[in-house]
């Protein structure tokens, strides 16, 4: 299995330094309206920035998730307020590759920190083939 998160704070009017300047905590990546994204013909239809998990690629989502909650302790509260900005939103977004069914459960103290920085959560699913494995 391999899983790839990140966390993702965009706006249709705040430009990624504003963004940044609400949040107090700097991305990984960050882009613009209009730009391509990275490795496709598509172009950005928001500003914004995003955090990528610390968890390794193998961990289950749970982790890449609390991955998330350490690096932002304590910035709870600026998100929650940020994802409450008409135009604005943080999510959480989750590509997983895998050959077996992925456990998609979710402590409640876990549920509870999405809810505070009001994140939406979206979860991709890939099944890999079995074939000589």
């Amino acid at each position: 299995m391999e899983v790839y998160v990140r966390l993702i704070a965009s706006s249709e009017t705040f430009s990624p330094d504003e963004i940044f300047n609400r949040l107090g905590v700097r991305g990984d990546n960050y882009w613009c309206t209009g730009e391509l994204r990275r490795g496709t013909l598509l172009r950005e239809k928001d500003n914004g920035l995003a955090f990528n998990s610390t968890a390794a690629k193998d961990s289950d989502l749970d982790s890449h998730i609390r991955s998330f909650a350490d690096l932002l302790a304590g910035s709870e509260l600026k998100f929650g307020e940020f994802s409450r900005i008409p135009g604005c939103a943080v999510h959480i977004s989750c590509s997983i590759y895998f050959r077996d069914v992925p456990p998609l459960s979710f402590d409640s103290d876990l549920v509870g920190w999405m809810e505070a920085i009001g994140a939406s959560l979206d979860i991709d699913l890939y099944p890999l083939s079995n074939a000589g494995a």
